[in-house]
This record gives C-alpha cells, sequence and structure tokens, in this order.
C-alpha cells in the first residue's frame, strides 16, 4: 500500500480538522505547516495538500512548500483540497484556478465545511476519500 501524507495550513480550523479526519481515514500521516515546514517527502507515494481559501487565494504556506518541493513531488499522486465559504459555480472556479497555480490537476474542494465538522457529518470528504482509496 503506498505510504500517503496529508499536508495542510490552516487559519480558522476547517482546514486543520478536515486534513486529520482525511489522515486517520486513510492511515496518514498529518503534517501542519504552521508547525513543521520541512517535510522528507521521499517515503511517500502520495501527498495530499489541505488549505483554506483567503481573500480568493490559498495559505501562503501551501504555496511555498509546493513551488520549493516540486522535485520531490514528482513521480507522486498528489492532491488538493480547499476547504471554502463559496459554494457551487463560484468554488468550482476558484478550485480550478488554485489547482493551475499549484500544478496540482487532481483537486476538489469543501464548501460549508465548518457546519458539516460541527455535525460529524461529511459527505464530501468522505466521497473524496472512498475516491483516494479507491484509486490505490
Amino acid at each position: 500500500m503506498t505510504e500517503t501524507a496529508v499536508i495542510f495550513a490552516s487559519k480558522l480550523g476547517s482546514t486543520k480538522k478536515a486534513a486529520y479526519y482525511i489522515a486517520e481515514e486513510l492511515g496518514a500521516d498529518v503534517f501542519d505547516l504552521k508547525d513543521q515546514s520541512i517535510i522528507d517527502l521521499s517515503r511517500f507515494g502520495r501527498v495530499i495538500f489541505g488549505s483554506g481559501i483567503y481573500g480568493g487565494k490559498p495559505n501562503k504556506l501551501i504555496v511555498s512548500f509546493v513551488q520549493h518541493n516540486r522535485g520531490q513531488l514528482e513521480g507522486r499522486k498528489v492532491g488538493l483540497f480547499l476547504c471554502c465559504a463559496f459554494r457551487d459555480e463560484e468554488a468550482a472556479t476558484q478550485c480550478e484556478r488554485v489547482s493551475k497555480e499549484l500544478g496540482i490537476a487532481d483537486a476538489v474542494f469543501f464548501s460549508g465545511i465548518r457546519k458539516q465538522l460541527r455535525k460529524g457529518d461529511m459527505p464530501g470528504v468522505d466521497e473524496y476519500i472512498s475516491r483516494i482509496k479507491g484509486s490505490v
């Protein structure tokens, strides 16, 4: 089985909660870029990045990490999840723009995640996890 790393940066807490949930469900290692900015990716076949959207942009820590670690990411399955306030077309447009900016084609967005996290019901996140498990 491919070892997975979930690497995130969160300002308001929703991305952090989603990252830990995803990591737990996948049996992945989880890294908070606020606490650790140097991560050896050599043992991970899959790397999933998580960020919120702030003023239309992803967290700067994620952008910086991806830019500085392009070489380590080559040959790995790389994914991205974004926690955002917008829904539908606006969220999809933001997700597509950030995905292109970071060079990560496999990207999804979770809107209204804060409310889902309070309820303990995360259907969008669970669908994402199922998709990842199915592609291992």
